[in-house]
C-alpha cells in the first residue's frame, strides 16, 4: 500500500460472493466462504501462496465480518448473531460468544 504497486496476483474461484481480509502483520489472507450450509474461513499464507487452515463457523450462517487482533494472535468472525474466536498461533477454535 505504501507504493501503490501490485506485488503479486493469483486466481481464486468464486470470489464474487467471498470477503477477503489481510492480517495486520501482512502474513495471512483470510477468505470467508459459505460452503455446504456452513460459513468457513480459509487462511492463506501469503508468502507461500497456499491454504494453511480452513476454519468452520456456524451451521446455516455465513460469516459476515472478520477482524484480527493487533498482535495477530486472535481472529474474530461474526456469524449470524454470534462471534467466534480463533487462536492464530495454534490455528484452533477458542470460543463462541452469543448475543
Amino acid at each position: 500500500t505504501a507504493t501503490g504497486q501490485v506485488i503479486t496476483s493469483d486466481e481464486f474461484e468464486n470470489l464474487n460472493r467471498d470477503l477477503t481480509y489481510i492480517s495486520p502483520n501482512g502474513k495471512l489472507l483470510a477468505i470467508t466462504r459459505y460452503e455446504q450450509s456452513v460459513g468457513t474461513v480459509q487462511l492463506l499464507d501469503i508468502a507461500q501462496k497456499k491454504i494453511i487452515k480452513k476454519l468452520t463457523g456456524i451451521r446455516d450462517s455465513s460469516i459476515s465480518l472478520l477482524s484480527f487482533s493487533k498482535d495477530n494472535r486472535y481472529m474474530a468472525a461474526k456469524a449470524g448473531k454470534s462471534i467466534l474466536l480463533y487462536d492464530l498461533t495454534t490455528l484452533e477454535y477458542v470460543k463462541t460468544f452469543y448475543s
